[in-house]
């Protein structure tokens, strides 16, 4: 009797088991296939353009749209566009399928009805709701007349071409007028480099070089100024100092000084007949200048004075003298080079 009980038991568990598993079956044969069909607008004007979205909810099977609109081609007084589609799984084996469809209005009605969307699936056919649409002629302002009467209208779509009168440069060929434009280019191009050549010259022509001595007298002030020897920059007091009287040597007698030693500068002073006197001056400047620049020596502000004044006395001493003028006068000194540059 006992096994008996429990023999039924099992068997009772097995038919529950079987009929929980095969629920989600018999549920997903009984549900049923529905559509849907919307617009975003129901008013148009010619021209404009509404989406239709067909909803499609059914089981995982095989199914098409029917009737599908043609591309461009008239549906029941709309134009279809353009057709876009896609799909969600809802799970149970149940889909949801969504289509998109652009329809343009061009021609005014009092009202438009599109037929009930069919699909059909697996011998089972569903249709979804017809949709009416009301579209309106174009607003024409009142400038261009009463669209009620054709004659009033300024914009006539049936009227002729008009002719229009011919005139001269409406014979001349395209490539001459190109050729036209092109010479008138390039006599632009020559004027503007003409003109830019001749600015070039005249600013040349105004840059006239300081003379010598006035550039030499103009440094030596600006050297005194800067008072380098109270603030004790002693090697750059003297390195600027000697830097004037190698440039003046350049400019006003010719010797390459910058780029000399100072015992060569000492020989071309030597062999220079309007300086050879300065010579040994000029030694003295020279030879306590490299001991401050190569042996960090440090002379005092008095030594320093000295070979300021030294420097400041030649400059003046060999001063160009100033050239006659056509009226008889004598010019300002100038620091034109009275000797010829002297090869190294």
């Amino acid at each position: 009797m006992k096994n008996k009980l429990s023999y039924l038991i099992s068997a009772k568990l097995w038919v529950l088991a079987a009929a929980l598993l095969l629920w989600p079956l018999a549920i997903r044969a009984q549900a049923p296939m529905s559509i849907r069909a919307s617009a975003d607008s129901v008013t148009l004007v010619m021209g404009d353009r509404v989406t239709v979205n067909v909803e499609v909810i059914k089981n995982t099977h095989d199914g098409a749209l029917l009737d599908m609109p043609k591309k461009e081609k008239d549906y029941y007084g709309l134009e279809m566009q353009e057709i876009t589609a896609d799909s969600t799984e809802l799970g149970n084996g149940r889909v949801e399928l969504k289509y998109h469809i652009i329809f343009q209005a061009f021609d005014p009605s009092q009202l438009l009805t599109l037929p009930p969307f069919a699909y059909a699936s697996q011998g089972d056919t569903v249709h979804s709701e017809s949709l009416a649409f009301k579209v309106y002629p174009v607003d024409l302002s009142p400038e261009l007349g009463n669209p009620e009467d054709i004659e009033s209208l300024t914009v006539h779509p049936d009227e002729e071409p008009l002719s229009v009168p011919s005139r001269w440069y409406d014979y001349v060929p395209n490539w001459l007028i190109w050729v036209f434009i092109g010479l008138i280019a390039l006599a632009l191009a020559a004027v503007a480099c003409l003109m830019l050549k001749q600015g070039k010259q005249a600013l040349l022509a105004q840059r006239k070089p300081t003379p010598p001595y006035e550039l030499a007298v103009q440094r030596l002030s600006e050297l005194k100024d800067r008072k380098l020897l109270s603030q004790g920059h002693v090697k750059q007091y003297y390195t600027e100092l000697i830097d004037i009287l190698r440039s003046y040597l350049e400019g006003r007698f010719g010797i390459n000084a910058m780029e000399l030693p100072s015992k060569m500068i000492l020989k071309r002073i030597r062999e220079n007949k309007e300086i050879h006197l300065s010579a040994a001056q000029m030694e003295q400047v020279l030879e306590l200048a490299d001991f401050v620049k190569f042996a960090a020596a440090n002379p005092n502000p008095e030594e320093g004075l000295r070979t300021f004044n030294t420097i400041s006395d030649f400059v003046e001493a060999t001063k160009p003298a100033p050239e006659p003028t056509p009226e008889g006068g004598e010019a300002k000194a100038g620091g034109a080079t009275t000797s010829k540059p002297q090869k190294d």
